[in-house]
């Protein structure tokens, strides 16, 4: 099931599953790796609202796991992607939220770089009650794409809360004054409408993602971004993402998991399309992560990087959260037959911590 079937199943109860912003998203997966929704300061992860799973494990038996069945698992399977197991069936706790206040803005190039100083500025500020993060988008010239967008740089901030029309437009006043946008979709909508409002991809594509979750956001990481990623940089990247965090997200459940990194305040996030031109891609990449080092946590979460070796992947877990991942798997999955090149490598031994 992808995230778009459940949002639709909710919705026809009046409620809505803590779930990201991308509908093509298999749910399993998204849960696996703890999952940053587009009300993630707010709600929190959404890892946080899985009540029991249902995994196959290495030697092919299915195990319920939950906070008193198989704790160790449900504390394990709720971070680490598919290293210890395969999630078969998930329960989860939905919230009783039929609509949201958000969307997007969306503002031209000449805008940009005023756009996301303001943002930066006023995002630190927002209470908990709103979710924001702001996109530096290489529109492609497609269908999917609205007409005066297609093909064009816009910055793109993305905003939602539970909160009705006068408390949104209370926080939003600020930003609303500093330039006009483009094509602006904030209002009241079903909760399930949520991830189109955002503008995400209508389908899946072969992309290239990375990831670095931020010490801090100041001018002059604002600078760096947009000589890197801004609309006169020459970027190869179709999205550039700084995600606002912190909030719900920092603090931690009842009921604790393998997701680490809970406590920074900022993720920057980066997209392009593998396509004939993919060496300009990664490089465009690298070049914008060489210009926030400054400012890098030298951490990630595991579900917006792409799976390149062990190592990296390991950047998504603190040292403890390895150490008793390690230990499960050596319960679990001795032989390490969940170990897939390019995932998180649990057999002792071979993973090295940093």
């Amino acid at each position: 099931m992808n995230a778009e079937q459940l949002l639709n199943a909710a919705h026809e109860f009046g409620l809505a599953p803590v779930i990201g912003a991308t509908g093509t998203v298999g749910v399993a997966g998204y849960l696996s790796g703890g999952g940053i929704g587009p009300l993630v300061s707010t709600f929190g992860l959404s890892s946080d609202y899985v009540r029991a799973l249902e995994v196959v494990i290495a030697d092919g038996t299915v195990q319920r796991v939950s906070w008193d069945e198989n704790p160790d698992l449900y504390w394990a399977m709720r971070g680490a992607k598919g290293a210890l197991g395969i999630i078969t069936a998930v329960e989860l706790e939905l919230l009783d939220l039929p609509a949201v206040y958000g969307g997007a803005l969306n503002f031209a190039a000449c805008h940009a770089g005023d756009v996301v100083r303001e943002w930066a500025r006023w995002s630190a500020q927002l209470p908990e009650m709103a979710t924001t993060s702001l996109a530096l988008v290489n529109m492609p010239d497609d269908p999917y794409a609205p007409a005066s967008l297609a093909g064009h740089f816009i910055a793109s901030l993305r905003f939602a809360t539970p909160t009705g029309k006068d408390d949104a437009e209370a926080l939003l006043a600020d930003i609303r004054q500093v330039a006009p946008p483009v094509v602006d979709t904030i209002g009241m909508m079903p909760y399930r409408n949520l991830s189109t409002a955002w503008g995400n991809a209508a389908g899946p594509a072969p992309v290239h993602q990375n990831q670095v979750l931020l010490t801090a956001l100041t001018p002059e990481t604002v600078e760096s971004v947009l000589r890197a990623a801004g609309p006169d940089s020459g970027s190869g990247l179709v999205e550039v993402e700084l995600r606002r965090l912190g909030g719900a997200l920092a603090r931690q459940p009842r009921h604790t998991s393998a997701f680490s990194h809970r406590e920074h305040p900022y993720s920057l996030g980066i997209t392009g399309i593998l396509t004939g031109e993919s060496s300009s891609t990664v490089a465009s990449a690298q070049r914008l992560l060489a210009a926030v080092r400054p400012w890098s946590a030298e951490a990630t979460m595991a579900n917006f990087i792409d799976a390149v070796d062990a190592t990296t992947v390991a950047r998504s877990y603190d040292r403890h959260t390895l150490a008793r991942l390690r230990d499960i798997a050596g319960k679990y999955d001795p032989a390490g037959v969940f170990t897939v090149a390019g995932e998180l490598d649990l057999v002792r031994n071979r993973l090295e911590l940093h």
